[in-house]
């Protein structure tokens, strides 16, 4: 597993009350939805079976089986070309077996659908950075994306061409994978798009279920609550 800090993004003392409705305190995000209203708020759906709620009573549930794309999109309203992008929301992924390929969580990419990076869900049930824009990844170790309870994510990336750029993916207020890359973070026409979703994977063998809440997507940190 690669652990590594990144100087130009942090994730102390980001956190904001629990008493403050979650897009008021992220009033000035890119895009904010905590769900509570059923309102997408701007996002399109698509892609297969995906319904407000769900068991757990709140969020937005998707359930993939295998080879099937269900998924929230948001378009940004502006292109993201340099510096710092941050995507976060809260998921549950349901028990089941280990996946045996991968599955799509989230994801920031252009307009045009080409250059993107992506925080996924692979081969033993292992966390991924993947960034299209270099055809490279980074994974954790086996199981670790945690399944059967709710769980916070923040994937961030200073996004740069020239090799000075970083990805790094937290779980739950804790940095777990990545960091300064010298790898290219961002294509020629930059992220003006958002996605949560489950991008499943042919070869999976069985459905991945999973349900999203709480989602920000900011050029500041955003933090865990």
């Amino acid at each position: 597993m690669l652990v590594t800090a990144c100087g130009r993004i942090g994730f102390d003392d980001i956190t904001p009350s629990p008493a403050q409705p979650l897009c008021e305190a992220h009033a000035t995000a890119l895009y904010c939805n905590d769900f509570d209203d059923g309102d997408l708020k701007g996002a399109a759906g698509g892609g297969g079976n995906f319904v407000p709620g769900g068991a757990s009573g709140t969020g937005y549930q998707m359930v993939a089986p295998p080879g099937e794309m269900p998924r929230l999109t948001v378009d940004l309203g502006r292109q993201i070309t340099t510096g710092p992008l941050f995507l976060s929301a809260r998921f549950l992924l349901a028990e089941g077996a280990p996946i045996a390929e991968f599955v799509v969580l989230g994801q920031l990419l252009s307009n045009a659908f080409t250059g993107k990076v992506s925080f996924d869900l692979v081969a033993a049930d292992r966390v991924q950075i993947a960034n299209a824009n270099a055809v490279t990844s980074l994974q954790g170790d086996p199981g670790s994306l945690p399944r059967g309870r709710w769980t916070c994510f923040e994937l961030s990336v200073v996004a740069d061409r020239t090799g000075n750029g970083s990805l790094v993916l937290a779980l739950d207020g804790q940095p777990l994978l990545g960091g300064a890359t010298t790898d290219p973070t961002v294509g020629l026409d930059g992220y003006g798009k958002a996605e949560l979703g489950a991008f499943a994977s042919a070869g999976n063998g069985v459905a991945i279920e999973i349900t999203f809440d709480d989602w920000v997507v900011d050029t500041s940190p955003i933090g865990c609550r």
